[in-house]
């Protein structure tokens, strides 16, 4: 079996956070800026901007200067990409239960 990639890992990691994945959640609904993300939720301005930068920094959202503002956007890419890697890990751990189960009943038929 392979090592998670780093990208995999970085993402799961940011999403471990819960208001990661709440602001992930209102980004679906489009771009917003962080002060717009900031009347939305529960976080102080500061405290929204370093989960944005945690995303940011996994690849999770992508940000752009719109004068002023950064505007802030989901990359639904990075989530692909790591939903599949772990699809082909959980399809690598079935094989390998599955060859698990059949020694088993072979050594049990043996006995």
């Amino acid at each position: 079996m392979t090592a998670a990639p780093a990208r995999e890992l970085a993402v799961m990691a940011a999403l471990v956070e819960p208001s990661r994945r709440a602001i992930m959640q209102h980004l679906t609904s489009g771009p917003a800026s962080a002060s717009r993300l900031a009347e939305r939720m529960p976080l102080t301005r500061q405290a929204l901007v370093k989960h944005l930068a945690a995303l940011e920094g996994a690849g999770l959202v992508a940000r752009e200067r719109r004068g002023r503002e950064h505007v802030f956007a989901a990359q639904p890419e990075a989530l692909i990409d790591t939903a599949q890697w772990l699809e082909s890990l959980a399809r690598s751990w079935q094989q390998q239960l599955g060859a698990l189960k059949r020694a088993a009943e072979a050594q049990a038929q043996r006995r």
